[in-house]
């Protein structure tokens, strides 16, 4: 029997074979809460180096790289790539459309939860496909994952995926962070007096040990801040141009002090370090994790 309760449950996997052109993905587009019958399906998407995002001139290599070093221009280039990449899983395949179609239709007015599996094998065309902003996909109403309850989850291929069960009077941080930036204006204090008020109302519902906020941190309060055992963590701050990094007050561009990894290994020697393992813990080891722009909301 479907599920017909909470989010609405999809899953995409993305696979390669040995010997596949680069750029090509077989898919497989599913639903735990469909009914088994015609609940999945399948076919080849594409996403090419060179393949061409119409609406900003650029190829899928040129845009990644751009994406990286924060060279694209907010709300409307991010609206375009992902509007082209909602395309090309979803639209472009024949099956994965007809499914596409069908999962929106069953869900309703309920929240979408996307876990999005992604291979082990690189393609090999210079375009990780792991390093793709999918936080981004949009379709002809806005992007997906600014709606009410909407979430996606990334997973690795051959990795199982473990529920996380929040424990009552767990503690709850929220950290933010608002320097003096030389190429814009500091945000207006009222996005981050909205965002306390959420996050204090959303944890006492969750009957959780909501901490006080860290308003205005630096790097060495955050990391004493951690100190205490930390399971949630919000955090509210400036990435870095070029990805893996924050902008904290008082630290120079090229300190690696900045670094997001770090900054959670030096603090987190409790709980939330303990909470990042496997593969994540190893892509921040490398220092490959990025920090998505975005706005405050």
């Amino acid at each position: 029997m479907a599920d017909t309760t909470g989010a609405f449950q999809v899953r995409l996997q993305l696979e390669r074979t040995e010997g596949m052109e680069p750029g090509r993905y077989e898919a497989t587009l599913s639903s735990a809460s469909m009914s088994l019958l015609g609940n999945a399906g399948g076919g080849d998407i594409w996403l090419r180096a060179e393949a061409k995002i119409p609406e900003l001139g650029l190829g899928l290599a040129e845009f990644h790289r751009a994406f990286l070093e924060g060279r694209v221009d907010g709300i409307s280039d991010g609206l375009a790539f992902g509007r082209w990449l909602y395309t090309q899983l979803f639209e472009e395949s024949p099956k994965l459309l007809g499914l596409w179609g069908r999962i929106r239709q069953e869900q309703g007015t309920r929240p979408l939860r996307l876990e999005l599996v992604l291979p082990q094998r690189t393609d090999g065309s210079g375009v990780p496909v792991e390093d793709l902003p999918f936080e981004l996909l949009a379709d002809v109403e806005g992007p997906l994952f600014r709606r009410h309850g909407w979430t996606l989850v990334r997973c690795y291929d051959r990795h199982t995926a473990r529920d996380y069960e929040v424990q009552r009077g767990s503690r709850a941080l929220l950290a933010w962070a608002n320097p003096e930036l030389k190429e814009q204006e500091r945000l207006d204090g009222e996005t981050f007096t909205r965002h306390e008020e959420a996050f204090l109302r959303h944890g006492r519902a969750m009957e959780l040990e909501v901490a006080e906020p860290l308003r205005e941190a630096t790097h060495e309060r955050f990391k004493a801040a951690l100190g205490t055992s930390t399971p949630i963590l919000s955090l509210v701050a400036h990435g870095a141009s070029g990805g893996g990094a924050i902008v904290w007050p008082g630290l120079a561009d090229s300190s690696e002090e900045r670094s997001v990894p770090r900054g959670l290994r030096d603090g987190a020697a409790g709980g939330l370090g303990r909470s990042i393992g496997g593969p994540a813990r190893e892509r921040a080891d490398r220092g490959r994790a990025q920090v998505r722009r975005h706005d405050a909301a």
